[in-house]
């Protein structure tokens, strides 16, 4: 076999095992829509932290476009 082809057999082996520790399964979104009246500046959604010992950053924002 090839050098160049088993090479990139090796990296696909690596990327897809190495995927497995990537996943999002600490946090809790209390729902999948907000909906709040016209008059209202603001809407509050309920996220939980899972994890007992591995602490979980959040980012969000609104996009215009």
């Amino acid at each position: 076999m090839p050098k160049i082809i088993r090479l990139s057999i090796n990296i696909l082996l690596i990327y897809l095992l190495g995927c497995q520790l990537c996943y999002a399964g600490g946090i809790i979104v209390g729902r999948t829509r907000i909906i709040y009246d016209a008059d209202k500046k603001e809407a509050s959604l309920p996220l939980t932290n899972n994890s007992e010992n591995i602490p979980f950053l959040i980012q969000s924002w609104i996009d215009t476009g």
